[in-house]
């Protein structure tokens, strides 16, 4: 396994920061779904669990509407519902 960032990183921010270079560097775990769209919604007919998964750099940018509508879903029912992001529409999908 590699340690710290690679050399090019290492410079470029190490010319622009009072610090110096990057002392360590990770990669983290891309979450997506086979579609490509946001998982939220009722994880089955019973509704008792609400899946949010907003996937990733994508689903950060748009926390802010991703955790409204869970709310709206969770206190107003499928009334909310947005089917594009329907979980169950991924039955039999391999999650990535």
């Amino acid at each position: 396994m590699a340690r710290g960032p690679p050399r090019n990183i290492r410079n470029f921010a190490a010319n622009r920061t009072e610090r110096g270079p990057p002392q360590r560097s990770a990669a983290c775990v891309y979450t997506c779904a086979p579609d490509a769209d946001f998982v939220i919604g009722p994880l089955d007919e019973s509704e008792r669990i609400t899946v949010v998964s907003a996937c990733s750099g994508h689903g950060f940018k748009h926390s802010a509407a991703v955790g409204e509508h869970a709310v709206r879903l969770i206190t107003e029912g499928t009334a909310a519902a947005i089917p594009a992001f329907d979980p169950r529409r991924l039955a039999g999908s391999q999650l990535t």
